[in-house]
C-alpha cells in the first residue's frame, strides 16, 4: 500500500510541476488518482490476506500473491443462481467478498457435519458458516479445499473474504453445489490441473516458475494427503502419519500405450493408478486384470474406497517382476519407490499386511 500511495503523491508532484493550480479543470485529478489509488491498494491487501490463510499459498511471498490477486476477474451473480454443481468440471477457484453463498452436498458425511445439511458461507467482516456450528478451523481445508467444506478458508479471519472451490487445484471434480442466497460478487481465478505447477497454471495466476513450484508443491501434498485419506489401504491411519507419509510419494504421468514396467523388471515401485487405465499381462502375454480410475471420483460418499495398486508384490517378495503393466490410456500415478518402503514400514508398521490384503482385489498377483 505504501508503494501505492507514494505513487499517487509523485502524480500529485507531478501536476503541481505542471503548473496546474486549484480551481483549473483538472486540479481534482490528483485526489482521485489517490483515492482510486488506495481503493486498489486496500482491495488487494484484503485479498492477499485471504489467500495467505490457505496453506496452499502459504510460502507464496507477498509479491506473488498481489500478482494473483490482479489476475482475478470480478462477477455478480443474482440470488438463487447456482455458481456450480456437485460433480462438475472444475476449472477455477473463487474468492466471495460480499454476499451469501448456501453450499450442499449428497455426499456429506452425517458423523462430521449432519447428513445433506447445507452450508451459508458469508461475506461480512466475520463471517460464520452456519449448519456447521459458528466459527471455523481458521486455516484451509487439509485436503486442497476440495472436501466437505468446498474449499473454504479461515471461517474467523478479519478480511472477510472467503476462498472457495479449490478442488481445481488438485484436478477434482466439484464435491459440492453453491448456491447464491443473496446478490454476491466474486473473484473468479481461472487454473487448469495444477498438480504438477505447469506453464498453464504459472501463466493463469501470473507467477514466475520458482513461486509456482512452491504452490504446486503444497498443492501436490495436499493433493496426496487427500488421496490416501480416502484410500483403504490406509483406514485407520490417523492424519499426523499421513501427512507424514506425503513427502514419500511422487507423481508420474503416463503416455498411452507406454509401458509401465516389463518381465524381469527390478521390484522398485508400487504403483496407485490416480486416472487412467492398465492392463497387466502375464508371461505368456494373456491379460489377466484390466485397472481404472478416474481423477475427481476417488472417496466419493461415506466410505472409503480403494483405488487401484499395483506392483506390490515383486516389491514384497524382493523378486523381479513376473508380469508388465501397460498403459492403455494416458495415466497418472501416485508412486511409492523402494528407497521409501522402508520410511513408510516405520510410519505403518503393518503397511506389507495391508498391501497383501489387496490380493483379494481383482489385480491379485500383480508384480
Amino acid at each position: 500500500m505504501r508503494r501505492l500511495l507514494r505513487q499517487a503523491i509523485k502524480l500529485a508532484l507531478e501536476d503541481v510541476a505542471l503548473g496546474r493550480t486549484i480551481g483549473s479543470k483538472s486540479s481534482n485529478a490528483p485526489l482521485v488518482d489517490l483515492a482510486k489509488l488506495t481503493r486498489v491498494a486496500m482491495e488487494t491487501r484484503r485479498i492477499v490476506d485471504a489467500l495467505k490463510r490457505s496453506d496452499l499459498f502459504a510460502q507464496v511471498d507477498a509479491q506473488h500473491l498481489r500478482l494473483i490477486a490482479s489476475s482475478g476477474t470480478r462477477r455478480t451473480y443474482k440470488r438463487y443462481d447456482v455458481l456450480y454443481r456437485e460433480g462438475a468440471p472444475a476449472q477455477c477457484f473463487y474468492m466471495l467478498t460480499r454476499g451469501t453463498l448456501m453450499e450442499s452436498s449428497m455426499h456429506t458425511a452425517s458423523a462430521a457435519y449432519g447428513a445433506d445439511e447445507p452450508k451459508l458461507l458469508s461475506a461480512r467482516e466475520n463471517f460464520t458458516i452456519r449448519g456447521v456450528g459458528q466459527g471455523g478451523s481458521g486455516k484451509a481445508d487439509e485436503q486442497g479445499g476440495s472436501g466437505k467444506t468446498g474449499g473454504a478458508s479461515d471461517a474467523t479471519g478479519t478480511s472477510g473474504y472467503v476462498l472457495f472451490g479449490l478442488e481445481t487445484l488438485v484436478g477434482r471434480a466439484r464435491e459440492s453445489t453453491l448456491l447464491a442466497m443473496s446478490d454476491v460478487d466474486v473473484i473468479r481465478f481461472n487454473s487448469s490441473n495444477t498438480i504438477l505447477g505447469g506453464d498453464t497454471f504459472a501463466r493463469s495466476l501470473k507467477l514466475d516458475a520458482k513461486a509456482a513450484a512452491k504452490v504446486a508443491k503444497r498443492i501436490f501434498h495436499a493433493f496426496v494427503f487427500g488421496e490416501l485419506s480416502r484410500m483403504q489401504l490406509f483406514h485407520g491411519v490417523i492424519a499426523k502419519t499421513l501427512r507424514a507419509l506425503v513427502p514419500l510419494f511422487t507423481f508420474e504421468e503416463i503416455e498411452e500405450g507406454a509401458q509401465i514396467f516389463g518381465l524381469g523388471y527390478a521390484p522398485d515401485k508400487v504403483y496407485i493408478l490416480m486416472h487412467g487405465s492398465v492392463y497387466l499381462r502375464r508371461r505368456d502375454g494373456t491379460r489377466f486384470a484390466a485397472l481404472s480410475a478416474e481423477q475427481g471420483q476417488s472417496g466419493r460418499g461415506l466410505e472409503p474406497r480403494e483405488l487401484p495398486t499395483f506392483g506390490e508384490t515383486a516389491m514384497l517378495d524382493r523378486k523381479a517382476r513376473t508380469t508388465s503393466a501397460i498403459a492403455v490410456t494416458a495415466c497418472k500415478l501416485l508412486v511409492l519407490h523402494a528407497e521409501h518402503f522402508g520410511a513408510c514400514t516405520d510410519l505403518v508398521p503393518d503397511i506389507k499386511e495391508r498391501l497383501r490384503s489387496l490380493g483379494d482385489m481383482p489385480l491379485k498377483g500383480a508384480q
